[in-house]
């Protein structure tokens, strides 16, 4: 944590959660701005996942409400929690136990005017691809020499930006949660758990259809009283509606 920027080591601030649901509907909507965007580009010739749109979007209006309240630009890193496990080669069988998750920065913002929702996008794609050569290291025997490799990366990379400002998402979605079951039946709603001393984070979440996502963003409470009235987000998003147990 000594190599943390402050914006995401713990704190002795107020903050703030809120949860904020996407459905299907709205996901598609920014889907569709990101691929009229792309659509006479090769290199972007393919739909962007639910996550990249969901977090690209989340990201925008948090910096939005840090700008807002700083009154001026910051520059910013966005990193993500990234699952080995399918990943791995050979990939892990589905009935190994244990987590295996990795934190990579994948985005550097150092422009105002990169804060374009299709450009955010167009990063976490990019970024997707190139991290598909790099988990090609993390494999065999040499996972742990590469692990200590990135990881010395990530701390050479965040120790030179301490007056960035960091935001770390973690996505759940497509992790086959709703069909959980200990004996007592499978679960009407999921939950992440947030570590309430450390703010900048978002962690997304499957909504029961599958379809939709659900986000809990853990942000300084001042940010979270910005944030939560930006116009986009009220437009795209439910704030934390009630949980169909159906």
């Amino acid at each position: 944590m000594s190599q943390m920027p402050a914006s995401v080591v713990l704190s002795n601030k107020k903050l703030a959660s809120r949860r904020f649901v996407f459905d299907t509907f709205k996901i598609r909507e920014l889907k569709s701005k990101v691929i009229s965007a792309f659509e006479d580009k090769q290199e972007f010739n393919y739909n962007p996942s639910r996550v990249e749109v969901v977090a690209a979007f989340l990201w925008k209006c948090a910096l939005k409400a840090f700008i807002s309240r700083k009154r001026t630009f910051r520059p910013s890193i966005f990193i993500q929690a990234v699952n080995l496990r399918p990943r791995m080669d050979p990939s892990l069988p589905q009935n190994a136990m244990g987590n295996l998750a990795w934190l990579f920065p994948l985005v550097v913002i150092e422009n105002e005017k990169d804060l374009e929702f299709v450009e955010l996008v167009k990063e976490l794609m990019a970024t997707r691809l190139s991290l598909k050569n790099k988990v090609k290291e993390f494999k065999g025997a040499g996972i742990v020499e590469a692990l200590k490799e990135s990881l010395k990366e990530r701390e050479e990379l965040l120790s030179n930006k301490m007056d960035y400002a960091v935001y770390i998402c973690a996505s759940w979605c497509r992790c086959p949660l709703f069909e959980t079951d200990f004996g007592w039946g499978k679960p009407a709603w999921i939950i992440s758990v947030v570590n309430h001393l450390m703010t900048n984070t978002i962690h997304l979440l499957d909504t029961k259809d599958v379809d939709g996502v659900e986000a809990l963003v853990h942000l300084d409470e001042e940010e979270m009283n910005i944030f939560e009235n930006i116009e986009d987000l009220l437009k795209f998003t439910s704030t934390n509606p009630s949980v169909s147990v159906i």
